[in-house]
């Protein structure tokens, strides 16, 4: 018995009911969606600004420590002179009996003061402020008589409590630069004698432990600040203002800024605008022992710089995923039976022509190999990467066109592939057939796969032209080569670096022993630069070094001499196949070389122009060990074994090379300097002369 059709009314019914069902159900689930995706989002943005709070605070602390650190250590040098009994004691015989031999002593010890510490100038000021004494004589400018206005509470704070005193940051017309001191009080029993006053630039001392960011970014800066009167003042201007160091301030009156909320007791992170009306996170921490604050500051704009976007787009993504599912459920729904072969044939045709456009946007071609005919299929983007036109090619021409380096690999892998192996993957070059005398590199995916009742086997694979990626890689590479040499560069005289020299030393060490060769040194040091530097500024003290530099590289030009900046104003040559003579003689014609210059030392003591002072060293081989140093008592095997290692400290022949050589020239600058001087071996039974360390070699250059 046939069941009875239902009426075409009825069934509308029910499939409205089903859409309507269907529309309800997408509906809610798609506010659940979007409601969790927008908790995801506020978590995930939420978790990113606490990451750039923790580096912004992490940064603003380690430049703090940096800060913190300097400052200790200049205190800690003025205490050292605070107890040192026979610097006052000196003192005191020179202010009250004239002795003029202990003036010197105490000028002795500033000197030696302030080339170690890197002070700027040391002077010793008497209770009212008056600069009785200096390390150097005439001081580090002229003009320096009294203690600045400025200076002088804190020198008086010193005197009064017996303990160092920094002062704050000062711009003086003194100085031509912006600079801080510390006054060390002394006494002569308990009468106050005085204090010695250190001076240190702000621009190379202090400034460079809070101006680098040490990750990128546009907008970072750190500044230091601190309350004068009803202004804020910086010593570094924030972002955005040219001024001079010392020379901005912002009233604390005008519109609240991060600085004003800083010194009204706001700390750690917040977030405010600055002095541009920038919106700004910040970061606040007070310098202990001081006023000061360090206030580091960063762009919301910059933190926040395309991650909304970001996190927008990839939390989009399973929103899409899910309308595109639900499309696709309700096409379904709504199609008759009648349409299904024709949708999946728009399908399939939507399929091809997606995977057609994809193929030809990654360059990618498509080919299939019949061992058994010989013949290979290319598709037409393969055809036009092996630039043939044949859709079905021959193998043995095909086979023409890989260039003949590479022929031979690529055919074996063919026949492992028609044999039934695995997937290969494949790097190659060719020679299109439209452009023979061009190359190209092309990468091959292929596999081998069984098809038809009779198991014939054929292999199928993709092809793309990685011609741009090669060139990109070689370039990648040489670039790579010129970076590890710039590494072995002194950036700024162009010449090598100490890293070049140690390694060049070691190499050349163990090339001289096996050639029983001898091996010369050379250790230049440029006459009063620190002077130099203090008369006419650190930036004509780099064009001193450039100039000097250039003068020893144009001169010392043989193959497997190297020149290098060993640190400071202090250079070496290297000098392979040269012995003492030879290396003397050079080092007097670049004594000649330097003064030949002409460069201008008003501070020099020496010459009105800037001179070189050479100590000269060498190594001399020996029938019995293979190489010895004059006087060192080491064996060839040693020297064998620590002349070719790599990396680590110079072997032990290399460091006595570089001691001589530093003893030789102490003595030169011991004997009035703009010379050179060969290291004296020892006679038969004699006594050689002292090879100091080099913490104590100024000291005792200093004392003779």
């Amino acid at each position: 018995m046939s069941s009875k059709p239902r009426p075409v009314s009825e069934s509308n019914r029910k499939c409205r009911k089903g859409a309507v069902a269907a529309a309800a159900l997408l509906v809610f689930v798609l506010a659940a969606l979007i409601f969790w995706l927008h908790g995801v989002y506020v978590e995930r943005e939420n978790r990113h600004r606490h990451q750039a709070e923790r580096e912004l605070q992490s940064i603003n602390q380690l430049q703090l420590q940096a800060m913190v650190g300097w400052r200790q250590q200049s205190l800690r040098d003025a205490g050292m002179l605070v107890e040192d009994t026979l610097l006052a004691e000196a003192l005191g015989r020179w202010l009250g009996e004239g002795d003029v031999e202990a003036r010197e002593r105490v000028r002795e010890r500033l000197r030696t003061l302030e080339e170690l510490g890197h002070y700027t100038a040391v002077h010793f000021v008497d209770p009212q402020g008056k600069v009785r004494l200096s390390s150097r004589p005439g001081g580090s400018g002229p003009g320096i008589e009294r203690v600045p206005a400025t200076e002088h509470h804190a020198l008086q704070g010193a005197l009064s409590t017996a303990v160092p005193v920094m002062s704050d940051p000062v711009s003086d017309p003194v100085f031509a630069f912006p600079f801080a001191g510390v006054f060390a009080p002394l006494y002569d029993g308990v009468r106050a004698i005085g204090a010695v006053w250190l001076v240190q630039d702000l621009r190379s001392e202090l400034l460079p432990l809070v101006e680098p960011w040490p990750t990128p970014s546009q907008t970072a800066r750190s500044s230091i600040v601190w309350r004068e009167g009803q202004a804020a003042r910086y010593l570094n201007a924030p972002r955005g203002v040219r001024v001079e160091v010392l020379q901005y301030a912002y009233p604390l009156d005008a519109a609240p800024t991060v600085v004003t909320q800083a010194l009204e007791g706001m700390r750690g992170v917040f977030y405010a605008r600055d002095e541009l009306g920038r919106e700004v996170m910040a970061m606040a921490s007070p310098v202990f022992g001081t006023g000061w604050l360090l206030v580091s500051a960063v762009e919301v704009a910059e933190v926040f710089a395309g991650v909304r976007t970001r996190e927008l787009f990839a939390l989009s993504l399973p929103v899409s995923l899910l309308l595109l599912a639900a499309a696709g459920v309700f096409v379904v729904m709504l199609r008759r039976a009648a349409h299904r072969e024709r949708e999946l044939m728009q399908a399939l045709q939507r399929n091809l022509w997606w995977l057609e456009s994809a193929q030809q946007a990654a360059a990618i071609g498509h080919f299939a190999i019949d061992p058994k005919r010989g013949r290979i299929q290319l598709s037409a983007l393969c055809r036009q990467i092996y630039g043939v036109d044949e859709e079905n090619l021959d193998l043995a021409a095909w086979v023409e066109l890989i260039d003949p380096a590479d022929r031979e690999r690529v055919t074996a892998v063919a026949a492992q592939l028609a044999r039934g192996e695995e997937v290969k993957r494949l790097q190659y070059r060719i020679h299109p057939a439209d452009a023979p005398h061009t190359r190209r590199w092309v990468e091959v995916w292929s596999k081998s796969m069984q098809e038809g009742d009779e198991g014939e086997r054929r292999v199928i694979g993709v092809v793309q032209d990685i011609s741009v990626r090669k060139a990109v890689e070689a370039e990648l590479a040489e670039h790579r080569v010129r970076l590890e040499a710039q590494l072995r560069l002194d950036p700024l005289t162009g010449v090598a670096n100490r890293r070049a020299l140690d390694e060049s030393a070691g190499f050349q060490l163990a090339l001289a022993v096996r050639g029983g060769t001898p091996l010369g040194l050379l250790m230049i040091d440029v006459d009063h630069f620190k002077a130099f530097n203090d008369y006419y500024g650190h930036p004509a003290g780099d064009q001193c070094l450039k100039a000097v530099a250039e003068a020893l590289q144009a001169r010392v030009g043989r193959a497997g001499d190297l020149v290098a900046r060993y640190g400071g104003e202090e250079f070496a040559v290297l000098l392979p196949l040269s012995d003492g003579n030879e290396a003397l003689a050079l080092g007097r014609r670049l004594c000649a070389v330097v003064e030949a210059l002409q460069l201008p030392h008003a501070a020099s003591p020496t010459a009105p122009c800037v001179t070189i002072s050479i100590g000269v060293a060498w190594l001399a081989p020996d029938a019995s060990v293979g190489v010895q140093v004059r006087a060192a008592g080491e064996s060839c095997a040693g020297v064998h074994a620590e002349g070719e290692r790599e990396g680590g400290a110079l072997p032990p022949l290399a460091q006595r090379l570089f001691e001589e050589a530093d003893a030789a020239l102490y003595e030169a600058k011991r004997l009035g300097r703009n010379r050179a001087i060969l290291f004296a071996a020892p006679e038969p039974g004699g006594v050689s002369a002292p090879i100091l360390p080099r913490s104590s070699a100024a000291e005792a250059v200093s004392q003779a």
